[in-house]
């Protein structure tokens, strides 16, 4: 059977005491949550960053939202949907969900019900405003109630799933954890040397814009590397990868890339790093990422190197580098001058051999979590489609 929201649930919208008055927030003691509470994507609301005061909630007429009530955005950053642990406040692009009467059905099956409805469609459908909803649109949304039994019986095989998911993520950090924790064992330490990076390297450069010299992306040709092609550990995404023609990349000769070369953010989400690989090339880079191309007899080994421009030694050189006023960048001289901990180069190669072991478990981590990812969305598309 499906009901619409409004039949079932009164929808409450937040608001934004003004921020020009500080009594509404200094010493603030009750929650609030915006939408980025809301985008850290854990299923209980508890803690938000921001709280408001006694002052703030009389003067301005907000409503508390109750505990265990399902919270959703519905402007800007459509569909992230939590259920708050205790009471709390919201801003006005939350929507909250208040049971009228015992037709609603339980929390955690509205919790994921609305996040298997297609928001951004219900948005185009009605007008040409943008990625937003209002109160009347969402008051006409139908949901699907069965018995209460049976609401149980999904939830429970979600939260499970849910339940595994988050114990594999957790395992995924951990792993990356080790390695930080590692290097900073081994080669944190005053007594080992350091080396100069560009007097390591046959060239340290970074590419351009194609748009900026006269070329467009195409939908194929050769592939081109940017900042979002990287991800938190350093692999290449695929679905991430942008093409340009060959008359581009013969254009931009200066940054073709190698296989082996590094590259490392110098512009936006400084400090990514990642060694190029064979299956992505020919390939190019623009100007946000610099290109780190070891010397043959260079005396480090790459896959160390990689671990090092991640390491704290580097955030706090880079801390230190940072300049720009719209855009915190970095230098290729700023790269050049890093100083790298120079151990010898079997212990360097150890350390490698390490993170090449840890890489493969958290690779087969990954893979459960994708595939526990692909049962949960199968179960719910069956639960809700």
């Amino acid at each position: 059977m499906k009901t619409r929201l409004s039949d079932l649930y009164t929808l409450q919208m937040g608001k934004t005491p003004s921020r020009n008055v500080p009594e509404y927030w200094q010493g603030g003691t009750y929650q609030w949550a915006s939408v980025s509470d809301l985008s850290r994507g854990g299923k209980h609301l508890a803690k938000t960053r921001e709280r408001i005061t006694e002052a703030a909630i009389e003067q301005s007429g907000i409503k508390e939202v109750p505990a265990n009530t399902v919270v959703m955005s519905f402007k800007l950053s459509l569909g992230k949907v939590a259920i708050t642990r205790e009471p709390l406040f919201t801003n006005e692009a939350i929507m909250a969900f208040i049971p009228k009467d015992d037709r609603a059905p339980i929390a955690e099956y509205l919790f994921y019900q609305l996040q298997c409805h297609d928001w951004v469609k219900e948005s185009a459908n009605r007008a040409v405003m943008g990625v937003t909803l209002n109160k009347a649109s969402l008051s006409k949304v139908e949901v699907t109630i069965p018995p209460k039994s049976e609401q149980e019986r999904v939830t429970e095989r979600l939260r499970h799933l849910d339940a595994q998911l988050h114990s594999c993520k957790i395992t995924v950090n951990k792993l990356d954890e080790l390695v930080k924790s590692r290097f900073t064992e081994m080669f944190e330490t005053a007594e080992i040397r350091r080396v100069r990076l560009a007097d390591c390297c046959e060239r340290i450069t970074k590419g351009t814009t194609p748009t900026t010299i006269g070329f467009s992306y195409e939908s194929t040709g050769v592939n081109f590397i940017k900042i979002e092609t990287i991800d938190s550990r350093g692999e290449l995404i695929p679905d991430k990868v942008s093409h340009i023609s060959p008359t581009c990349h013969s254009a931009m000769g200066r940054s073709q890339l190698f296989e082996g070369d590094l590259l490392f953010s110098i512009a936006g989400a400084i400090g990514r790093c990642a060694i190029v690989p064979s299956w992505v090339l020919p390939a190019n880079t623009n100007q946000a990422l610099s290109i780190i191309r070891l010397k043959n007899d260079a005396p480090l080994n790459r896959f160390y190197l990689k671990e090092a421009l991640s390491s704290s030694l580097i955030i706090e050189m880079t801390r230190r580098a940072k300049r720009g006023i719209a855009q915190v960048n970095l230098s290729l001289k700023d790269v050049g001058n890093f100083s790298i901990p120079l151990p010898p180069i079997k212990q360097q190669e150890r350390f490698a051999e390490f993170v090449n072991q840890v890489d493969k478990l958290r690779f087969d981590v990954q893979q459960q979590i994708e595939k526990l990812e692909t049962l949960k969305k199968s179960l719910m598309q069956e639960y809700f489609g």
